[in-house]
Order: C-alpha cells, then structure tokens, then sequence
C-alpha cells in the first residue's frame, strides 16, 4: 500500500478492506473488479472452542473494513456483533505473544503468527473461507493513476489475468504452479507447505464469478456499501465513501465478452 500511496506501481491487488483503508487516509482510489475471496490466511482464534462472550477484549491486526467485516461476520453467526466486544489492536507479534503469555483471550492475525498460537493450544473459530466473500480482493490503483492507463491495456492485462487464473485451477497443471510460485517469490525451495499455503489464502474467480459480481451493480459495490456501513457503525468512517465512483469495471467486463 505504501507503494501505491507514493505511485511506485499502477495496479495493485489487495483486500478491498485495505483498499478503502486507503480512501479513508485521503487517497483516491478506482478499483477496477473484484478477482477473489481470502480463504485460508486470517485467523479468529481463541482460548476455548466456545467462543467469546459479550464484553470480550479482542485483539485485531487492523481495524480496517477486511478485519471487521470478517470479525462482525464471524461473531454473528454466534449470535453477537462487534457492538458487543471490544477491539484492542496490536502488531501480529505482540498479538501472539499476549496470547502465549496469557493477556489475551481473543484475536484474529494473520499467518504465520496464527500458526504460533494455535500451536500453543489455541482453538481456530473461523477463517475467511468458513464465511465467503467476506474478505474478497480486488485490482485497483491510485485514481489519477489509472485514469493514465489506456482502457485497451487495461482490457489485455485483465485477458492475461483470465488466462492465467484458469491455467492455475487445472489440476494438471499443479505441480508447474507450485513450481513458479517457489521461483517466482521469496519461498525456500525447500518448503512445499509453505508454496502449499500460499496457494491456499486465496480463491480465485472463475470467468463466471468474475461476471458475476463485477456487474455494475454487483457484489462489489454491495461489498463497498456494506463496509461503509460498518465504519459508520463503529465510528471508524473518516470520509464518505461513494461505491459507484469508486468502482470501475468496464475493462475487466470486456475482457470477459466473447
């Protein structure tokens, strides 16, 4: 994010929650379509399978709308809400650690500090993948950045995008992924689970998803409306977000179009 701030790159993909943690600290930004769903990277975790109850401190990451969204729909499907609750946020590493020493009950981090507490005895409550979309992901930029961008290089970036998330949900072609995820990144070759859950934490679009919630009106701007919602209901909305104009996907439509 620090480098879409100061225009080190043009596009970035990022959780829409952090995405709008841009908008809200005043810089524009356009996103362009939704392109997945978080799956198997954040952790709400706990000292008992049972779950928090009303007035419990939660230890958070972020505050931003990804964290709450996920947090908020996590503790309702236990019947509470983060009106209830409490939120004290922490680094990851200070989050684990008051864990581990026992200052904190409840938490929701991220790997591979999760991996830490829930090896200390931690019960796992939810991940992103217990509750689709809750945290999905989108390809954006910095507004004046991409109002730069040529609407027919964006339409070939979001062909190439198509092309290449379908090649990586074959089957066949797995052991190849895995094989360009370790040269591609900063995986120890030596580390298969570590290439194993990188490919885990997120769940790509498939075309027909893609179309799906990429429609003007779709899950998308829904996701935007709902997040400002939530801000406002926790006191967290610094400026006004307007879903419409902040959500541009005609490229990513056309490159979907027979």
């Amino acid at each position: 994010r620090i480098a879409v701030t100061h225009q080190q790159v043009d596009l970035t993909i990022d959780r829409v929650g952090g995405l709008l943690a841009l908008q809200q600290s005043g810089v524009a930004m356009t996103l362009l379509g939704e392109c997945g769903w978080a799956h198997d990277q954040e952790r709400f975790a706990g000292r008992t399978a049972g779950g928090p109850t009303r007035g419990a401190v939660i230890g958070v990451h972020a505050d931003d709308a990804a964290v709450l969204g996920f947090l908020d729909a996590a503790l309702r499907t236990r019947g509470l809400g983060l009106h209830d609750v409490t939120l004290r946020v922490l680094a990851p590493q200070d989050l684990a650690g008051d864990f581990i020493q026992g200052r904190l009950d409840w938490l929701v981090v991220e790997e591979p500090f999760a991996g830490d507490v829930l090896s200390r005895g931690a019960h796992r409550l939810a991940i992103p993948a217990d509750l689709p979309g809750c945290i999905p992901l989108a390809f954006a930029g910095r507004s004046d950045v991409v109002a730069t961008i040529p609407p027919a290089d964006l339409v070939l970036i979001f062909r190439g995008w198509i092309q290449a998330t379908c090649w990586m949900a074959d089957p066949l072609n797995a052991k190849a992924c895995r094989a360009l995820l370790v040269e591609r990144t900063l995986i120890d070759p030596q580390d298969g689970p570590a290439a194993l859950a990188m490919a885990a934490a997120v769940r790509n679009h498939d075309p027909v998803a893609l179309a799906e919630r990429n429609r003007p009106e779709g899950g998308l701007a829904g996701y935007l409306v709902r997040s400002a919602e939530l801000l406002t209901a926790t006191k967290r909305l610094s400026r006004p977000i307007d879903a419409m104009a902040m959500v541009d996907t005609a490229a990513l439509r056309t490159a979907l179009a027979p």
